[in-house]
């Protein structure tokens, strides 16, 4: 039996009979499971490095779906264990999709993997574009042959083994893009197709081969790569990061898919259809030392050439070199005799929109608000605060880190009416926190979500933010 869902861009074809809910490039259902999962007692047959051949994922069962027109659920289980997995669609340009887990009983079950989606290939003789990053060299794309990865051509023949090696792709700590983008696109013989995975902290994706064509793998945190595991009961469920995915007929028309699928999911504001011209004072300009008489001549000048808002970077809250003092976000006073108010007055007489630079998710070591708050507001391990680079990490599940963040906002909004927020990250968390028993990769997923949640709230509490 197939169940066939259509989105206005996309076809999905599943296989909901003999074993496990399988999808496919193909026309054929194949053999690879729309789910892999791992639990600790459950590992893989046969046991390699790759995320596939999971025997709780091969064990699945359909059970039943929901066609709600632009969103499709289909719920498996283990009967031994008592795992239900609900894999969940999203039509857009492509389609989103992620898992959700839980128990239909008493007890429970430690996961270490869950993907978000797998999907069968017709083969892996195909061409993957793919792109490295860092700071100062973005967006670096390159092509190479699957074959030349870590997918070697392997006789396929019952009596040898299928291939055990994958080309695999991983991002570790908070910084989602701090080496590869979390983006791919696959054009084989018979297939185009892309990906990208919606999360601002550690991912992983991967193809391989076996014996039936090939798959695609796409997740967040793992145990193997990102010391994750978290328990399952019946009221503890857990829900993996989304991804989306497109087809294509070649590369460019994926590329397009990918681009239109992004401006679906995205989150529009009424700012947004304006699309203000913003002048940040940093780049090749001020790069963190502004004071009342360099900003003066700017506002100046960049109300002349039409910028809507004037937005004044790092630096206006020190007396002195900064780095590891920053937290209270406080003006300096040596910097702005008259007082960043008489700058911030400038910029509104202007007819600009002000705007301030704040790294919200850290407070530097040598900085009094360390001291002032306790070590359950920033990331521990081992009960210890985690330093990175002069700095501590607030851990955004803490509601006392929260409250100084919403503090702060509600302070600058307030005293100066400040109308834009650009927020930077320059420390990275390493593997995660361990903060209340936790593993380390499970706090930091939990505390990535916290902020992306504290984000939202402040857009919701902020006119036009």
């Amino acid at each position: 039996m197939n169940l066939v869902w259509r989105t206005p861009e996309l076809t999905l074809t599943f296989a909901l009979d003999d074993g496990p809910v399988r999808l496919t490039t193909g026309t054929e259902p194949g053999s690879q499971p729309l789910v892999e999962v791992s639990a600790l007692g459950y590992g893989r047959s046969p046991g390699t490095n790759r995320h596939v051949d999971t025997i709780l994922g091969r064990r699945l069962r359909y059970v039943t779906h929901e066609d709600a027109g632009s969103t499709l659920r289909i719920v498996q289980e283990d009967a031994d264990t008592g795992l239900r997995v609900t894999s969940v669609f999203e039509a857009g340009a492509g389609v989103r999709a992620w898992s959700e887990a839980s128990l239909t009983r008493p007890g429970e079950l430690v996961l270490d993997f869950l993907s978000s989606l797998v999907i069968g290939l017709d083969s892996v003789d195909a061409d993957l574009y793919s792109a490295a990053n860092d700071w100062m060299a973005e967006n670096r794309w390159s092509v190479q042959p699957l074959r030349a990865g870590g997918v070697p051509q392997i006789v396929r023949d019952p009596h040898y083994p299928v291939s055990k090696s994958r080309h695999a792709v991983t991002s570790t700590g908070s910084w989602s893009t701090g080496e590869r983008l979390p983006v791919g696109v696959l054009v084989g013989t018979s297939y185009a197709l892309g990906w990208q995975i919606e999360h601002n902290g550690p991912w992983h994706y991967e193809l391989g081969e076996n014996r039936r064509g090939g798959y695609l793998l796409l997740s967040g945190p793992t145990s193997q790569e990102h010391q994750w595991t978290v328990r399952l009961t019946a009221d503890e469920p857990f829900a993996t990061v989304p991804v989306s995915l497109v087809t294509g007929t070649d590369r460019d028309s994926v590329f397009a898919a990918l681009t239109r699928q992004r401006r679906a999911v995205r989150k529009r504001r009424p700012v947004d259809d304006r699309m203000p011209v913003i002048f940040n004072d940093y780049m090749n300009t001020l790069m963190g030392d502004p004071t009342t008489e360099k900003l003066l001549p700017l506002i100046d000048a960049a109300a002349e050439v039409g910028a809507d808002y004037f937005c004044i970077d790092a630096g206006w809250y020190a007396e002195r070199d900064w780095w590891s003092t920053v937290g209270a976000w406080q003006p300096s006073t040596t910097r702005f005799p008259g007082g960043l108010g008489e700058v911030i007055d400038r910029i509104h007489q202007r007819g600009m929109v002000p705007g301030l630079w704040l790294e919200p998710e850290v407070i530097g070591v040598d900085a009094p608000i360390a001291r002032e708050l306790p070590d359950d507001a920033f990331l521990t391990r081992q009960g210890i605060r985690v330093a990175e680079h002069g700095r501590y990490l607030l851990d955004l599940r803490s509601p006392l880190a929260r409250q100084h963040l919403d503090d702060t906002v509600d302070r600058l909004v307030a005293d100066f009416g400040i109308g834009f927020f650009k927020f930077d990250n320059n420390t990275m968390t390493g593997p995660g926190t361990d903060k209340g028993g936790t593993s380390l990769g499970h706090g930091l997923l939990e505390h990535q979500r916290a902020l992306l949640d504290w984000l939202d709230a402040c857009r919701r509490g902020i006119r036009n933010c």
